[in-house]
């Protein structure tokens, strides 16, 4: 079994937390000038509680299944006998774009787009060096950032070397 982990690098460290504090400053002040309902304050704790939950967290692969785990939603997984290759990806190219999902809070993971690589799912907490995992039968790839990149693609690839 391979295990690596997938942290937050200095940059999306620095903005997630700018980020929330900017967020709970907004609605605190809405909240005491009366200016917002009072919901407004619980449905930032919300969302950032659902961003934290959802966010990438580790890359494990077995004998079976490449696993993306989450810090409390349900794991993403992919039998192995669905993942037709793994390499490295240096770059997302020089537009990428979030479609749907989270895009620098606590990691950008969803529905994204690239000029480079088309339409992909992400699940990344780092800028850099990245694995592009494509799916037999799939429309979509999937880009993850693991801290341990090398040994991913060792993990997950296992086409004969020629």
């Amino acid at each position: 079994m391979f295990r690596t982990d997938m942290t937050l690098d200095r940059s999306n460290r620095i903005f997630t937390g700018i980020a929330t504090v900017i967020l709970v400053v907004v609605v605190v002040v809405a909240q005491c000038s009366g200016h917002t309902h009072p919901l407004a304050l619980i449905g930032v704790v919300i969302a950032l509680g659902l961003a934290w939950a959802m966010a990438p967290r580790a890359l494990v692969v077995d004998d079976r299944e490449v696993t993306i785990e989450r810090r409390m939603w349900p794991a993403l997984r992919f039998p192995r006998e669905d993942i037709a290759s793994a390499a490295p990806v240096v770059t997302l190219g020089k537009r990428a774009l979030r479609l749907w999902g989270v895009g620098g809070f606590f990691g950008s993971y969803g529905l994204f787009w690239s000029d480079t690589l088309g339409r992909f799912r992400l699940y990344g907490t780092r800028r850099g060096q990245a694995v592009i995992v494509v799916r037999k039968g799939s429309l979509l790839p999937v880009v993850v950032t693991p801290d341990d990149v090398a040994g991913a693609i060792n993990a997950i690839d296992t086409r004969p070397v020629t």
